[in-house]
């Protein structure tokens, strides 16, 4: 597992571990703008990019896979929209501000509501991202890249919650293989499918749950001391 490589240069046993998960609280509040508001059309499927304004978050990279995927469907109806703020969004902004279907949301808290598909950071720091459980918490289907811990809340067995890529450092190949998953993307029987695996897969992220796995390991480390 990716969390001992921390740990590599000191002399402990891997059984000396627990490894213990993230939790958020439920979001309930809505978007502040609806899909009129922001022009997209009913029946469009959005993909949604939330992030920090850094290179490495895959901004140009979902960019540059929503254009070739939309050129590749004229007939298909979809829109991305683009959630964050930093120096490469406002860059990205110039680029791209008369790009058609794709929207710059800037900094928005009510990401629950916002989220509709989460796209691929590219980011090697990631750990365990906080967004993705905000997805799974709104029954979205995800498309991630399979970094940190992502590809074990995603693809958790017998219940993947969306489509994991590989982090190719080939730029044009990373892009192409974002651009297959949005296109497996837009069959509602998938996105149906991740969506009920994305519901169930929220639960193991529920502040409850995690509080009470917590509370568990230290009563164990206390009865372990206090029998020694």
């Amino acid at each position: 597992m990716a969390v001992f490589g921390a740990f590599k240069s000191i002399p402990l046993k891997r059984e000396l571990f627990s490894k213990l998960g993230n939790a958020m609280p439920t979001d309930p509040r809505p978007f502040e703008q609806t899909r009129d508001d922001l022009g997209i059309a009913q029946d469009a499927v959005v993909f949604t990019l939330v992030a920090r304004g850094i290179r490495q978050k895959g901004w140009l990279e979902s960019i540059l896979a929503f254009i070739r995927l939309r050129d590749e469907n004229p007939g298909r109806r979809m829109h991305l929209l683009l959630c964050g703020e930093g120096d490469e969004v406002s860059r990205l902004a110039k680029i791209y501000a008369n790009e058609p279907n794709i929207t710059f949301l800037g900094y928005q808290s009510r990401i629950s509501g916002l989220f509709r598909i989460i796209l691929p950071t590219r980011f090697i720091g990631e750990s365990f991202p906080l967004c993705i459980i905000q997805a799974m918490q709104v029954d979205t289907p995800i498309i991630a890249t399979k970094i940190g811990e992502i590809e074990t809340m995603v693809g958790r067995p017998g219940s993947v919650a969306g489509i994991l890529i590989e982090n190719d450092s080939n730029n044009d190949n990373f892009v192409n293989s974002l651009k297959g998953a949005m296109n497996l993307m837009l069959e509602e029987s998938a996105r149906t499918d991740f969506a009920m695996a994305s519901k169930r897969n929220s639960s193991e992220y529920d502040m409850d749950t995690i509080t009470d796995r917590y509370c568990s390991l230290y009563e164990r480390l206390i009865m372990k001391e206090t029998a020694a």
